[in-house]
């Protein structure tokens, strides 16, 4: 009896050092997974700074943009006015020069 006894105690012994060392592996692996994690944090974090920085330089170039169309916009009525103020000269003109 006092062999069988012995016997699971070793058993119990051995099983109890192979999960020790499973134990272990797992640690280590968490500790990789923490790593990665960690990194992948720290990534993410830059990742949001720089698309921050990348939608108020989108903010700022679409005022740029409204802002040349209506300069183009007021442009294009002033060169409008100047071709009917010309061609009134020039009616105007025609005139003169058949008198």
């Amino acid at each position: 009896m006092d062999n069988k006894i012995l016997e699971l105690l070793q058993e119990m012994n051995s099983t109890m050092k192979v999960m020790q060392k499973d134990v272990s592996n797992i640690d280590k692996r968490l500790y990789s997974l923490q790593a990665k994690v960690d990194a992948i944090d720290v990534q993410q974090k830059e990742d949001t700074q720089i698309l921050r920085a990348l939608e108020g330089a989108k903010d700022v170039h679409a005022a740029k943009l409204d802002k040349i169309e209506n300069d183009i916009a007021h442009l294009s009525g002033e060169v409008k006015n100047i071709r009917v103020n010309l061609n009134a000269v020039e009616g105007i003109t025609a005139k003169i020069g058949m008198i």
